[in-house]
């Protein structure tokens, strides 16, 4: 008991870490993983200290994501959502909306675990050999929501080339994501907010009561998301949401379910590689490698969860405060600009050159986005495209 509440507080201090800085995740644990394995006295302590980063890194990360602009690909398509509320002067409140959601969403996914053990496998084996099609339904149905489709399908033809360019270029594929995520979404947020020379008004830290009929459709809806994100390989938590809620979604009801989408995501991508063999995520990725995952090993990881979930929880509202102080103390500017040049020595230490290329392409891609005013979910055609290349068999 004593080694489980150490390597859990372990995995909490690097899950905070990891979700507080800029250009950090803990997908670049797969870097290091072999090293770092050799710190633990057992395969048990590694996976519950893994599950205390994925689960505390999914709710912590939220908070850069939203009051300095930096997102990771789980937080990526929330950040618009929470800036409307940040700019409103509701930045504690967008922040208790997505933490409510990881919470709700961990609860209804634990109630629907007996369902998803005799579902899941014969789901995915009945969709196995049609997932090419259904990638291609799901980018029809996003192209088909939008206003201006020719846009939308543009962003979508041009980040799916950018997927298949990063392939082919010589950059770690264990970390290539860092430079082509930052770029995509990171940066073009932080250079617009520069030129617009956002200011961020006084943050009220009382909240609005959102009905529990909206929180608990948006938690279903989210909670339902994560476990088609564990489905699809490269839907991400935004398309699967927006798809899911007919694009009708408040900002407000879409916070919760991006964070339901969050936390569901990463139970059910452990789950996958019990059950189908996959994994969905980079932790899933070093779990697989390190640990064999049966029945009493995903019991563990819905414990862990359990605990870490409610602890970075209270830790993510407790920073939430400090962060609305202390954006409104300082030059938005400022840090902007230092975010930017702390991103770009961080992808030239891990990628070199050619991560700064890719970051470059990614950035102008992204900034087409922004600027042709189309969701930004089409920007995941970085990974869809290749995805459906890739099961359709051309490459």
């Amino acid at each position: 008991m004593v080694e489980f509440v150490l390597y859990l507080f372990l995995g909490i201090c690097f899950g905070v870490l990891t979700g507080l800085l800029p250009g950090l995740h803990p997908n670049t644990l797969v870097l290091f993983a072999s090293p770092l394995y050799l710190f633990f006295s057992s395969d048990v302590n590694f996976l519950i200290f893994l599950t205390a980063v994925g689960v505390t890194n999914g709710i912590v990360s939220f908070l850069p994501s939203m009051f300095i602009g930096v997102p990771e690909d789980s937080t990526a398509l929330s950040v618009l959502p929470a800036h409307r509320l940040l700019l409103k002067g509701r930045g504690y409140e967008a922040v208790k909306l997505y933490t409510s959601g990881c919470l709700l969403s961990l609860i209804l996914s634990f109630s629907l675990l007996p369902l998803l053990i005799i579902a899941l496998p014969e789901l995915y084996k009945a969709l196995r050999p049609r997932i090419h099609v259904v990638l291609s339904l799901v980018v029809a149905c996003l192209v088909l929501m939008e206003r201006k489709k020719l846009r939308a399908l543009t962003v979508f033809l041009l980040s799916g080339a950018l997927g298949l360019m990063m392939n082919r270029i010589p950059v770690d594929n264990r970390i290539v994501l860092f430079p082509v995520l930052t770029g995509l979404f990171g940066l073009p947020l932080l250079f617009l907010s520069l030129r617009n020379r956002a200011g961020i008004p006084e943050q009220r830290t009382r909240e609005r009561k959102l009905s529990s009929k909206t929180l608990r459709n948006s938690t279903v809806i989210g909670t339902a998301s994560g476990i088609l994100v564990g489905l699809l390989p490269g839907v991400g938590p935004a398309q699967a949401t927006t798809l899911a809620s007919v694009g009708r979604m408040k900002p407000e009801g879409f916070l919760v379910s991006m964070g339901a989408v969050s936390l569901s995501n990463f139970i059910f991508s452990v789950l996958a590689i019990w059950l189908i063999g996959k994994p969905r995520s980079g932790i899933a990725v070093i779990i697989e490698r390190f640990v064999e995952v049966g029945f009493r090993e995903f019991m563990l990881v819905c414990f862990a969860a359990l605990f870490a979930s409610g602890i970075a929880s209270l830790l993510t509202l407790k920073l939430a405060r400090w962060f609305a102080g202390f954006v409104q103390t300082v030059d938005y500017g400022l840090i902007a600009k230092s975010v930017i040049i702390s991103l770009f020595v961080l992808i030239y230490a891990f990628s070199g050159m050619y991560g700064i290329y890719i970051t470059l392409v990614a950035s102008a891609i992204g900034m087409y986005a922004n600027l042709a005013n189309v969701r930004r979910a089409h920007l995941m055609g970085v990974l869809i495209l290749p995805s459906i290349l890739f099961f359709v068999g051309v490459i």
